[in-house]
C-alpha cells in the first residue's frame, strides 16, 4: 500500500512539473537593440501583452543546489522548510521542520525566465535609468511541490522588458569573478614575458 501511495504520489508530481514548465505565452525572448543598454546585442525578455501586478508569470526553471556550494550567472535564491511526519520513538514529540537554503542554478537547465535582466543601467521611457525591477520571485507550494516563480511586481506593458533586481550578493560575486580573471590574465601575461625573455637569453 505505501509503494502504491509512492507511486501516485510521483505521477501527480509528474504531471504538475509537466504543466508548470510550459512554455509562457505572454512574454518573449528578444535581441536587445538599444545601444545604451547594458545587454546591447544580448537577450531580454519581453512582455507579448499587459501583464497585471501581482500575477505569476511561471517558474524559474533550473538546477536546484544548496546555496554556498557553487555561484552562477544564473542563479535565484529560495528558502524552504523542510517538514516531515516522522516522531521520535522515546519522547514521542513531532521533528521540527527546518529552513534550506537553496539556489535554482538556470545556467545549463531552464526556461525563457533565464533570460530577465538586471534593471541596473536600463533606461525607461521617460529617458531615466530605472531604479528597481518590474518583476521579482517568489516562493510557492503546489499539491506538496515547491517552486520558485517569477511575479509580476507593478503592471508591465505590452513590449515592455521584464527587469529583476539580482541583488548585492550576486553584483559582489560578478566582481570576484572578474577581479580573479584579470588577475589570472596578468599572471598568465608574466609567464609568457619571462619565458619569453628565457628564450631570447639562450638563444644569445
Amino acid at each position: 500500500e505505501y509503494q502504491k501511495k509512492k507511486a501516485r504520489r510521483f505521477l501527480r508530481t509528474q504531471a504538475l512539473v509537466k504543466h508548470l514548465f510550459q512554455p509562457m505565452s505572454n512574454i518573449e525572448i528578444k535581441q536587445i537593440t538599444t545601444p545604451s543598454h547594458p545587454c546591447y546585442l544580448q537577450y531580454g525578455v519581453f512582455a507579448t501583452c499587459p501583464l497585471v501586478a501581482n500575477s505569476i508569470l511561471g517558474p524559474y526553471a533550473g538546477e536546484v543546489r544548496v546555496k554556498g556550494t557553487l555561484f552562477s550567472r544564473y542563479q535565484a535564491d529560495m528558502e524552504i522548510e523542510i517538514k516531515t511526519n516522522l516522531k521520535n520513538a522515546k519522547k514521542k514529540k513531532k521533528i521540527e521542520g527546518r529552513k534550506v537554503k537553496l539556489i535554482v542554478d538556470a545556467e545549463r537547465v531552464s526556461n525563457e525566465s533565464r533570460f530577465i535582466n538586471d534593471y541596473r543601467g536600463v533606461v525607461g521611457e521617460d529617458g531615466k535609468e530605472k531604479t528597481k525591477g518590474n518583476v521579482g520571485f517568489v516562493e510557492v507550494e503546489t499539491e506538496g511541490v515547491c517552486w520558485l516563480a517569477v511575479r509580476v511586481e507593478e503592471e508591465v506593458k505590452k513590449g515592455e522588458e521584464l527587469l529583476l533586481d539580482y541583488g548585492e550578493y550576486y553584483w559582489e560575486c560578478i566582481r570576484d569573478l572578474e577581479r580573479d580573471n584579470e588577475n589570472n590574465n596578468n599572471n598568465n601575461n608574466n609567464s609568457n614575458n619571462n619565458s619569453n625573455n628565457s628564450s631570447s637569453s639562450s638563444g644569445g
